[in-house]
């Protein structure tokens, strides 16, 4: 187990994205548009309110925040029609790795 850090602030926490059958993108809605628009400006001068929790790779995300909840696909996307879409979803968590400290207002991260 690691000990990781993370925001629940949607804007830094996670990105998403869905595809059609035909593999294209389907459009956000505003609501959409506002998950991971921070995703890649998460820096140690970012000042959020961050969680430490033990985790493993094979955690569930539900279980590291019990506070934790998603939008659904139909609140994030504008989804036309039914058939078999693609929901991809990054996350972002931050882990000590050597002697890096992870304590508020020190975090390090690295770029995708």
């Amino acid at each position: 187990m690691t000990q990781v850090r993370f925001t629940v602030e949607k804007e830094y926490l996670c990105r998403v994205r869905l595809l059609g059958e035909d593999g294209k993108e389907v459009p956000k809605t505003p609501l959409g548009k506002t998950y991971g628009a921070g995703f890649n400006r998460l820096t140690a001068s970012t000042r959020l309110r961050l969680t430490s929790r033990e985790a493993s790779p094979e955690s569930e995300i539900g279980n590291l925040h019990p506070g934790l909840s998603l939008n659904t696909p139909n609140e994030l996307f504008q989804i036309t029609k039914a058939g078999l879409y693609t929901l991809e979803m990054q996350f972002q968590f931050l882990a000590r790795l050597g002697g890096f400290d992870l304590s508020p207002g020190k975090v390090v991260c690295g770029s995708d």
